[in-house]
């Protein structure tokens, strides 16, 4: 019994894997066509952008109150209706509208202590700057020379005007809490934020007031001293 079991199981077996055999080797090929599908749909075009129309950009000048206007991309009668209304509406305390040309600058600093001027080569040669962000800083001691009609000329003070002690160093730039925790960090310094002062290995305090003033305390180790590093390279001193 055991015998006739067995012939039987290896005959079956022997049939599925001729079976499958046969199902692989079975022809077969690709066919391609090129149809025309006609999509039976209906399309609709609506005038909309993701724009202020006039009216909703006069209320929101209207809140936000800038100190200067600059129009531009707008059509000529657009652009002056718009100055109209930023010149003329009650309580829009805008001092300077402008509506430039295609590629015609504009001079909109407020800053009145800034005035241009060409530094001589000899003197640029001897300064030392300092990156931040995009922008090159110097600390400058010179002489202003001013000729009628042209940019004034700064050249290097004489030997017997320059301060032998050098000037206070000037530390220019914003501290950003979350930067400077992570500088901390990757300094091996653990650091934690504690209403708003920034607290260092448990010893040294950083602070920082709401006109941006900053200060360092804690007792003088070597914990102190490298805060401070870090500290400093978030500024550019110069």
């Amino acid at each position: 019994g055991a015998g006739v079991g067995a012939g039987v199981g290896e005959g079956s077996a022997v049939a599925n894997e001729s079976a499958e055999m046969e199902t692989d080797l079975a022809a077969y090929k690709y066919r391609s066509e090129a149809l025309t599908v006609h999509v039976a749909l209906k399309v609709v075009y609506f005038d909309f952008e993701g724009r202020a129309d006039g009216q909703s950009m006069k209320n929101v000048l209207s809140k936000i109150k800038p100190q200067q206007l600059i129009l531009i991309h707008g059509t000529t009668a657009d652009t002056e209706n718009m100055k109209e209304f930023a010149t003329t509406t009650p309580d829009f305390t805008c001092s300077g509208v402008y509506a430039p040309l295609v590629g015609q600058p504009v001079a909109v600093t407020r800053e009145y202590t800034i005035f241009k001027a060409r530094l001589k080569d000899s003197l640029v040669s001897s300064l030392q700057f300092t990156a931040l962000d995009d922008r090159r800083l110097v600390w400058l001691d010179g002489v202003v020379e001013r000729i009628e009609g042209q940019v004034p000329v700064i050249d290097a003070l004489a030997e017997t005007q320059r301060k032998s002690t050098g000037h206070v160093a000037v530390f220019v730039g914003k501290l950003l809490f979350g930067a400077f925790k992570d500088e901390l960090l990757r300094h091996g310094i653990e650091a934690v934020e504690v209403n708003g002062v920034m607290v260092c290995a448990g010893q040294v305090a950083v602070k920082k007031d709401v006109s941006g003033s900053v200060t360092i305390e804690g007792p003088v180790s070597e914990v102190y001293y490298r805060v401070r590093s870090v500290l400093y390279k978030q500024f550019a001193i110069v």
